[in-house]
């Protein structure tokens, strides 16, 4: 069960990562998607070889305790703020309607509006319970050095999220008030090779948005969708 959940988890993170870069870059990308994946696989290859060493049982708990923990328990809060306070429940619900054929329950939809104050909750409480002391095995204890290491790693996973915050807030014109207005609401996508899919009304973002949308149907022609207001963060 273990091999498989490990399997699983693996896999979903790698087909994540594969997927936002083909959606990202599909003129580059889709067309080689296959070498692509490899490039991915080998470097995850290559990065897992330190951890099947006689130094592994070291490397492990390091990467355990920095490498996961706080920083994904970040992550989380921060996806689930975007997609159920900024981007909404109503468009979330769209668009599992547009999947799945039919709308999320009143239940879930009652869950996700309060799963990011929770997540919130559980991370702050993680934070408080923060240890900077250096970890202890039964028959070894880490250097002092390494808790900087590991700090370190852990701030580079998360600093994409108030780096690219603070980016967008520099960047955009008008008050700081209407910065942050701007840097939290769905705005419109770009045409994407590979999108087949028509717009949705209730997923309109902002005022100022084209009118007129050409997406790439299977046959490779482009065709035009008018008033198109499918969003995304």
């Amino acid at each position: 069960m273990l091999l498989t959940l490990g399997i699983d988890s693996t896999f979903s993170g790698i087909e994540a990562l594969i997927t936002g870069f083909c959606d990202e870059y599909p003129r580059i990308l889709q067309r080689k998607r296959e070498i692509f994946v490899a490039v991915i696989i080998f470097m995850y290859y290559l990065g897992s070889l330190p951890a099947v060493t006689y130094g592994g049982q070291y490397v492990v708990p390091f990467l355990d305790e920095y490498g996961v923990s706080l920083s994904v328990l970040f992550i989380v809060m921060c996806e689930m703020i975007a997609v159920c306070w900024f981007y909404g429940i109503k468009r979330f619900s769209e668009d599992i309607r547009l999947m799945l054929g039919f709308y999320p329950g009143l239940y879930w939809q009652v869950c996700w509006t309060f799963c990011p104050i929770v997540i919130g909750v559980i991370f702050g409480l993680a934070v408080y319970n923060t240890n900077f002391a250096p970890i202890s095995l039964p028959n070894y204890t880490f250097p002092q050095w390494s808790v900087t290491l590991g700090w370190t790693l852990r701030m580079l996973s998360i600093s994409c999220v108030p780096l690219y915050a603070a980016y967008m807030i520099c960047t955009t014109d008008g008050t700081l008030l209407r910065r942050f207005q701007i840097a939290i609401t769905p705005v419109q996508r770009h045409p994407s090779m590979v999108s087949t899919c028509p717009s949705l009304n209730i997923t309109a973002p902002i005022e100022d948005r084209p009118t007129v949308t050409q997406y790439r149907s299977s046959s490779n022609e482009y065709r035009q969708h008018s008033n198109s207001n499918v969003a995304h963060l």
